[in-house]
């Protein structure tokens, strides 16, 4: 299997800063976005895994803020939230070329959204 930034249209926003890209099994969603135009969606999330190169721009970090984008959404499913989104995000990529963005959480959230594209739309230390 990939690894989850592979199939982004630019995996090098991760690469550069990560020595080995660490997995999306404990994030906190911070926000999932919609726009009409695309449409499109993002999802925001905190990932505890500390890049091994860290941009002297941050400064002191405690974890890693992602925005993904995600365009030409096919599909949206949201059941449940709340203030605190701890959970497993997971990538995959179905039969014809869309890509599934899944989020589960142990207090029953779960979002699922499918998509034709996604780009690292950020990556910030907090």
């Amino acid at each position: 299997m990939n690894p989850w930034h592979s199939i982004a249209l630019n995996p090098q926003a991760i690469e550069s800063i990560y020595g080995n890209v660490p997995n999306l099994d404990s994030v906190e969603i911070v926000r999932i976005g919609l726009v009409r135009d695309g449409p499109n969606a993002s999802i925001q999330f905190l990932l505890d895994a500390l890049p091994e190169r860290v941009p002297l721009k941050w400064g002191k970090i405690q974890q890693v803020s992602i925005t993904l984008d995600l365009m030409g959404v096919r599909s949206l499913l949201l059941n449940g939230w709340a203030t605190h989104l701890p959970g497993r995000l997971t990538l995959r990529k179905l039969p014809d070329s869309s890509l599934c963005f899944e989020f589960h959480s142990p207090n029953k959230i779960e979002a699922v959204i499918c998509c034709d594209f996604v780009r690292i739309a950020s990556i910030t230390g907090v």
